[in-house]
């Protein structure tokens, strides 16, 4: 019989985080997380150490791609927050944020974006893409193209790449495949939101944004490493490796302990 659990993934000393971390149980305080792109796919959350082997075409550990950004945390919330310097799109930087902290949540399916800044994203992006004819657009989004005159690499559409410059100078890049949603057989939507302009944050990354991306949250270094996406390396989020595929494998690796789940299984 299928049974589902929710597990929170956040701050607070309740989540699963924290409660594997125990004298009892020698769990390293981080975890990773690889989001499917399809419901029928396979993700993956680990708590604590890795490697994270993944395939194909060799068995690779995924921490080994990863760049690291700071994590923050504010008074009174357990969410995770980085800092965005800038969003540039072709190289061609279209707002600055300042130095306050951006959000990642796994909750809100499609990044959100304050209003003034999402009109000067889109202003940019629109114009990046001004060769490639408009289709009508679809609620939520505010900008879809028809994608019969588009190319496709490993990576999606091939649309201008989203460069979100973080703190120490790290670029995260977004390619098409988390950057346009299709929501037809010939119409793709770029995949960001308006926020509205009362938005208490300026940006909030959703989880269509880290898709097919490996994420880890070093807890004990307040950092985040990010892969960008897995297609880069001809992989996704369900081909990690195990030598047996249980619900939950508990490894031990110098005398600290992981464990992995599967999702959508």
């Amino acid at each position: 019989m299928l049974q589902a659990w929710l597990a929170g993934l956040s701050w607070a000393p309740l989540a699963v985080s924290s409660q594997f971390t125990g004298s009892s149980l020698i769990v390293a305080k981080k975890f990773a997380i690889c989001l499917p792109s399809t419901p029928s796919a396979r993700g993956m959350i680990f708590l604590g150490d890795g490697p994270y082997y993944i395939l194909p075409p060799t068995s690779l550990d995924a921490a080994s791609i990863l760049s690291y950004t700071p994590l923050l945390k504010r008074p009174k919330s357990s969410d995770y927050y980085i800092v965005v310097n800038d969003i540039s799109i072709n190289r061609l930087t279209i707002d600055s944020l300042g130095r306050g902290g951006v959000k990642i949540s796994i909750v809100v399916r499609y990044a959100k974006l304050k209003s003034d800044i999402y009109r000067s994203f889109l202003k940019g992006f629109a114009k990046a893409t001004e060769a490639i004819p408009r289709a009508k657009t679809v609620s939520p989004f505010g900008l879809c193209l028809k994608t019969s005159t588009m190319g496709f690499s490993r990576v999606g559409l091939t649309v201008p790449p989203v460069d979100v410059e973080l703190a120490n100078g790290k670029n995260w890049t977004i390619f098409g495949s988390n950057s346009m949603k299709q929501v037809a057989s010939d119409v793709a939507c770029l995949a960001f939101e308006d926020g509205g302009h009362k938005a208490k944050l300026a940006v909030v990354i959703g989880s269509f944004q880290i898709e097919n991306n490996f994420s880890l949250f070093d807890l004990v270094r307040s950092r985040l490493g990010f892969s960008s996406s897995l297609f880069f390396v001809r992989t996704t989020c369900g081909n990690f490796n195990f030598t047996t595929k249980p619900k939950a494998l508990i490894t031990k690796k110098d005398r600290q302990y992981s464990l992995a789940c599967i999702l959508n299984d």
